[in-house]
């Protein structure tokens, strides 16, 4: 003899039955895949965009196991993160600074299981291992900033151990240093600091210096000259 009434064995029934058919998303799991997208207005994500990605992939003989269009934007599935890789780098190339190429992940589930709105539960970052960020390092700037701070260095350490110098200046990303005699330069190579690679100065340079050094004192010479005679002449009118 049955304690309940019919009704509720058969609600608690097809409760089990949506319950294991809305969990199946997750037995499934996820396989790695590329969304693009784009930030900008008079860029539109259609499906020559879509036909485009298709014949990229194609040439360069990338296999994918699925592409579509969504209100999102374009999203190819892949079988291996390596393919994923490899296929994130083909199309940044492709379509250039106007697309953002994103590595993401898409569930495997059947497309019967989406269309019924069964969706897998999407884990947070702490249950997913955290966040994986892509670092991309400038070089020439890096390398131009810390040319800009070894000079200041420089400086300090010279001024600390009080080895003489002519001048400290940044020439791209190479520190030039103009030592007063050897002696200097000797002490200067001994610095803990840095290694400094000690270049001597060019005879053009040198020519250079002398020339532009020769051009100031003609031109202090011609204004002493010319305050002289100013000085004469208002001696002469005074007198």
């Amino acid at each position: 003899m049955n304690r309940y009434p019919l009704w509720k064995y058969l609600l608690v029934a097809i409760s089990l039955i949506l319950a294991i058919v809305y969990s199946l998303p997750n037995v499934f799991g996820e396989s790695p895949a590329v969304q693009i997208s784009t930030s900008k207005n008079h860029v539109q994500i259609d499906t020559g965009l879509l036909e485009r990605v298709e014949q990229g992939l194609k040439q360069e003989a990338i296999s994918y196991d699925a592409i579509y269009l969504d209100a999102s934007g374009i999203k190819v599935r892949f079988a291996n993160p390596d393919t994923q890789i490899k296929a994130k780098d083909l199309l940044g190339q492709m379509l250039g600074s106007d697309y953002v190429i994103a590595l993401n992940l898409l569930s495997q589930s059947p497309s019967w299981l989406t269309a019924i709105g069964a969706l897998p539960m999407y884990l947070g970052l702490d249950l997913r291992g955290g966040v994986h960020f892509l670092l991309e390092v400038d070089m020439n700037a890096a390398l131009t900033q810390a040319a800009e701070r070894y000079v200041g260095d420089f400086r300090s350490a010279f001024r600390k151990d009080k080895i003489s110098y002519q001048g400290i200046a940044r020439e791209g990303q190479t520190v030039l240093i103009r030592f007063t005699s050897a002696e200097e330069i000797t002490k200067g190579r001994q610095l803990p600091l840095h290694e400094l690679d000690v270049v001597p100065e060019e005879p053009e340079r040198r020519r250079a210096s002398r020339e532009t050094a020769e051009e100031h004192g003609e031109a202090a010479n011609r204004e002493s000259l010319a305050k002289g005679e100013g000085n004469s002449e208002r001696a002469t009118e005074a007198s």
